[in-house]
């Protein structure tokens, strides 16, 4: 216990005041005065003449102790003080004898509270490390602080926002439930966040009934049994029960005989409970619901002679394409059925190359590797007839096809840019190396889909967008594959000009002819905005194609040259040049 002796030099009757930094935050005082601070808060000293908590005040300064004090910590938890080792008789203003210490108490509080949670009025189970309980669950929350006491405690359950906790928890989530509290004491120590995981489980198990052994629409052989199963999908099957007519219930513990019924009147009741004691409602088989159960002893059942197996057939609902094999895709669904004309199909079987036909059908099947498979089908009926096994061969066929675009000239790829023009042809083909190639759709930007049949163009210049696929003959679908590409129809644009300024003009024939002397010569040039140039030619009063640049040697004459730019699509633009040269 910490004690802390200050001496309070005044003439007058002192008043000791007590606050932490840098507010009045982490301090309480009860009803009775006492006061709790919170342990890691710093203290400050004032002192007053007056008991008015509206007084002049001044805070105390130790000059031995500076390094410690303002603020001061308290180092004991609970029971702190602060003395004066003398009292003074408050009337005569003498020292008392027998000396004794002025004693002001302080308790320190660094502790948070300890809260738990009580799970009461509920059976439990706990399940592979998970705790589970019935319905009629409460949880009543308690904390605890041992100095300045608890302020609030608060819970949040299922991820709700945190509530103040006033009377016991009920109403939780079937199934997994998650409760988090915490207590904060009247210091404002917060507690660590308490984490409760359990399970609620309301609901009864659910049973079903199974017959087991030959049996057709409307009657059971007296060798059957019935197969009782429940589930339940939180705490679990605990047991199940069952009852001959109004006899005592016993346990379930294999398939019931069908015998032990008296009559087509009689009734085998049945129901299971959960390991946390919820019972399911009763369920009933036979009696009032036509169960009609043939009796060997007095009792007389029906039976006729079949002889005859079911007849069955296999076929392939979807999928498929009849060429070298009948081709099949893994999506293509094998139906069998079977008919029977006396007592019914008991039963259909099949294998996949396999010459043991074991394997029982319940709903259509498919293949999903690739290559030749066989399969055999058989049926049985109530009786035990059973057909011959039928043996049919399929060609699964899991892979789509591969296309490609093929492009024809002229064409030009500049950088990550395919450049075509409309004279470009552009054709489809793909292979499939199994069933065969159905069809190649495509389409052109944004237009429908198109079904390929002959080499086309792409019309109108600019960036076009080519989408296509193919589709095998047992509609196995190939990922559909994109090329963009760059119609260019037009071509580059013809430049030129002359080395030298004309020297006049002359008018030939009504049109006029700019004059230029002996050595001038003309330099050409072209720009293609998009596929760019491949050569630039001309000719001179319609002679023979050049390609020198620049034009020179020009004799005295009138001249008209037709240049001509070609790009590497082989659009072409060209320009008429028309000049005269003279001494």
């Amino acid at each position: 216990m910490k004690r802390i002796l200050a001496f309070l030099v005044v003439s007058l009757a002192g008043a000791l005041a007590l606050l932490s930094q840098p507010s009045n935050k982490g301090v309480y005082q009860s009803d009775d005065h006492k006061i709790y601070i919170q342990k890691e808060a710093g203290i400050y000293l004032w002192i007053s003449t007056s008991p008015d908590a509206n007084s002049k005040k001044f805070r105390l300064f130790s000059d031995s102790s500076a390094r410690y004090s303002n603020p001061m910590y308290l180092d004991t938890e609970g029971y702190n003080t602060f003395r004066s080792p003398s009292a003074v008789d408050t009337a005569t203003k003498k020292t008392i004898y027998p000396l004794q210490d002025v004693i002001f108490e302080l308790y320190a509080d660094g502790l948070a509270p300890v809260s738990k949670a009580a799970f009461q009025k509920a059976a439990t189970k706990t399940i592979e490390g998970k705790k589970y309980y019935s319905s009629a669950l409460e949880i009543e929350l308690t904390s605890h602080d041992a100095v300045s006491g608890i302020a609030r405690l608060q819970y949040s359950l299922n991820g709700s926002p945190y509530a103040d906790y006033s009377s016991p928890l009920t109403r939780f989530n079937e199934g997994e439930n998650q409760l988090k509290y915490q207590a904060t004491d009247k210091v404002g120590n917060l507690e660590a966040e308490q984490d409760e995981t359990f399970y609620v489980d309301n609901t009864p198990p659910k049973t079903n009934y199974e017959i087991l052994g030959n049996t057709n629409e409307q009657y059971v052989s007296v060798n059957a049994t019935i197969k009782l199963t429940s589930e339940d999908q939180l705490s679990g099957v605990k047991a199940i029960y069952y009852q001959i007519n109004e006899g005592s219930p016993k346990l379930y513990t294999g398939p019931i005989p069908v015998k032990v019924l008296a009559d087509d009147k009689s009734v085998i009741s049945y129901y299971a409970i959960d390991q946390l004691g919820n019972k399911e409602n009763m369920q009933k088989i036979g009696g009032d619901d036509g169960m009609k159960v043939g009796e060997e002893n007095n009792l007389n059942f029906e039976f006729y002679v079949d002889r005859e197996p079911p007849e069955v057939k296999l076929e392939v609902m979807n999928d498929s394409y009849q060429g070298q094999y009948n081709y099949v895709s893994t999506s293509a669904q094998f139906k069998i059925t079977a008919d029977d004309a006396k007592s019914g199909v008991n039963t259909i079987h099949y294998s996949i190359n396999t010459s043991t036909v074991d394997q029982l059908y319940k709903a259509p099947f498919s293949l999903d590797k690739k290559g030749l498979h066989y399969i055999r089908v058989q049926a049985a009926d109530y009786v035990g007839n059973s057909s011959n096994a039928a043996l049919q061969a399929f060609f699964c066929d899991p892979t789509p096809p591969n296309s490609n675009l093929h492009i024809g000239n002229p064409q030009f790829t500049s950088r990550d840019t395919l450049f075509v023009s409309s004279k470009t042809s552009l054709q489809l083909s793909a292979t499939d190396e199994s069933s065969g190639i159905k069809e190649i759709t495509y389409t052109l930007d944004n237009q429908p889909s198109v079904k390929y049949n002959s080499p086309f163009v792409v019309e109108g210049s600019g960036l076009h967008t080519i989408r296509y696929t193919a589709r095998d003959q047992v509609n196995n679908l190939e990922g559909e594959k994109e090329l963009k590409l760059y119609v260019d129809n037009e071509g580059p644009k013809v430049h030129y000009h002359f080395s030298v300024d004309p020297i006049g003009t002359k008018k030939v024939r009504d049109e006029d002819y700019t004059i230029y002397p002996t050595n001038a010569m003309i330099y050409i040039a072209a720009t293609d905005a998009r596929s760019g140039g491949e050569r630039i030619e001309y000719t001179i009063n319609g002679g023979a194609v050049k390609t020198e640049n620049p034009i020179k040697g020009l004799l005295p004459n009138n001249y008209s040259i037709t240049i001509r730019a070609i790009d590497v699509l082989g659009n072409t633009q060209s320009e008429d040049v028309k000049f005269a040269i003279e001494q």
